[in-house]
């Protein structure tokens, strides 16, 4: 921030899953960083893929990002053991 970098020492992440498909809609940060100075952004899905692996699935997705009157692009990569994944899809059906 004003050209100056300091690391993220606290913060809360809050995801918005689609209850029907169970990916990532939205993303909600609040975080401080070592100068004390605050950031709050919200990261809204504009479009995703689904990459499977023997063992995982990620969906990746892409987010319009909107942070201190700034609006940027950034992702999200959501990786998943199949099984875990499986079973949290069959959770949201019942």
């Amino acid at each position: 921030r004003d050209g100056t970098v300091a690391r993220l020492v606290e913060g809360r992440r809050t995801d918005v899953r689609d209850p029907a498909d169970g990916w990532v809609t939205r993303i909600e940060l609040d975080a401080t960083d070592e100068l004390g100075r605050r950031l709050e952004a919200v990261g809204t899905a504009s479009t995703r893929m689904v990459l499977t692996g023997a063992t995982s699935i990620c969906i990746n997705t892409l987010l319009a990002w909107d942070a201190e009157d700034r609006s940027f692009a950034g992702e999200d990569q959501d990786v998943w053991p199949l099984s875990e994944w499986a079973t949290s899809r069959r959770a949201a059906r019942t």
